[in-house]
Protein backbone atom coordinates (compact mmCIF):
# COMPACT_ATOMS: atom_id res chain seq x y z
CA UNK A 1 0.00 0.00 0.00
CA UNK A 2 2.72 2.45 0.70
CA UNK A 3 4.72 2.07 -2.77
CA UNK A 4 1.08 2.69 -4.34
CA UNK A 5 1.08 6.12 -2.55
CA UNK A 6 4.37 6.92 -2.98
CA UNK A 7 3.85 6.67 -6.40
CA UNK A 8 0.56 8.53 -5.88
CA UNK A 9 2.60 11.17 -4.20
CA UNK A 10 5.36 10.97 -6.93
CA UNK A 11 2.81 11.75 -9.89
CA UNK A 12 1.48 14.71 -8.27
CA UNK A 13 4.07 16.57 -7.41
CA UNK A 14 5.00 16.10 -11.40
CA UNK A 15 1.71 17.44 -11.60
CA UNK A 16 1.71 20.09 -9.06
CA UNK A 17 2.13 23.81 -11.03
CA UNK A 18 5.46 25.86 -9.45
CA UNK A 19 4.58 29.03 -7.68
CA UNK A 20 7.80 31.04 -8.41
CA UNK A 21 8.02 29.57 -11.56
CA UNK A 22 5.05 28.73 -13.73
CA UNK A 23 6.20 26.49 -17.18
CA UNK A 24 4.98 27.74 -19.93
CA UNK A 25 4.54 24.14 -20.94
CA UNK A 26 1.01 21.85 -20.53
CA UNK A 27 0.58 19.25 -17.14
CA UNK A 28 1.44 16.53 -20.05
CA UNK A 29 4.46 17.88 -21.28
CA UNK A 30 6.02 18.94 -17.98
CA UNK A 31 4.78 15.45 -16.59
CA UNK A 32 6.70 13.57 -19.94
CA UNK A 33 9.99 15.99 -19.44
CA UNK A 34 10.33 15.02 -15.34
CA UNK A 35 9.63 11.37 -16.26
CA UNK A 36 12.52 11.68 -19.11
CA UNK A 37 15.00 13.58 -16.36
CA UNK A 38 17.73 11.30 -15.22
CA UNK A 39 16.04 11.54 -11.70
CA UNK A 40 12.58 11.23 -12.71
CA UNK A 41 13.30 7.44 -14.63
CA UNK A 42 15.23 6.39 -11.15
CA UNK A 43 12.38 6.71 -9.17
CA UNK A 44 9.83 5.67 -11.80
CA UNK A 45 11.97 2.79 -12.36
CA UNK A 46 12.54 2.11 -8.82
CA UNK A 47 8.57 2.41 -7.84
CA UNK A 48 7.41 0.09 -10.52
CA UNK A 49 9.70 -2.32 -10.11
CA UNK A 50 8.55 -2.39 -6.29
CA UNK A 51 4.91 -2.44 -6.98
CA UNK A 52 5.34 -5.17 -9.61
CA UNK A 53 7.54 -7.23 -7.20
CA UNK A 54 4.59 -6.86 -4.23
CA UNK A 55 2.17 -7.97 -6.53
CA UNK A 56 3.98 -11.25 -7.47
CA UNK A 57 4.94 -11.55 -3.39
CA UNK A 58 1.51 -11.54 -2.72
CA UNK A 59 0.32 -13.63 -5.59
CA UNK A 60 2.65 -16.43 -5.29
CA UNK A 61 1.52 -16.70 -0.98
CA UNK A 62 -1.85 -16.76 -2.33
CA UNK A 63 -1.36 -19.71 -5.07
CA UNK A 64 0.58 -21.36 -2.23
CA UNK A 65 -1.69 -21.28 0.43
CA UNK A 66 -4.36 -22.55 -2.75
CA UNK A 67 -2.05 -25.46 -3.77
CA UNK A 68 -1.42 -26.57 -0.28
CA UNK A 69 -5.39 -26.63 0.30
CA UNK A 70 -4.83 -24.40 3.49
CA UNK A 71 -6.82 -20.81 1.87
CA UNK A 72 -9.59 -20.22 3.89
CA UNK A 73 -12.69 -18.25 3.10
CA UNK A 74 -13.41 -14.87 4.89
CA UNK A 75 -16.40 -15.93 6.05
CA UNK A 76 -15.17 -19.16 8.04
CA UNK A 77 -14.34 -18.88 11.77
Amino acid sequence: MFIVSAEIAFLALLFAPSQSHPAPYTATEQFLATLTSSWGMIVTFVLTVAAFATIVFVSSQRLRSWFAGTQTHPNDV
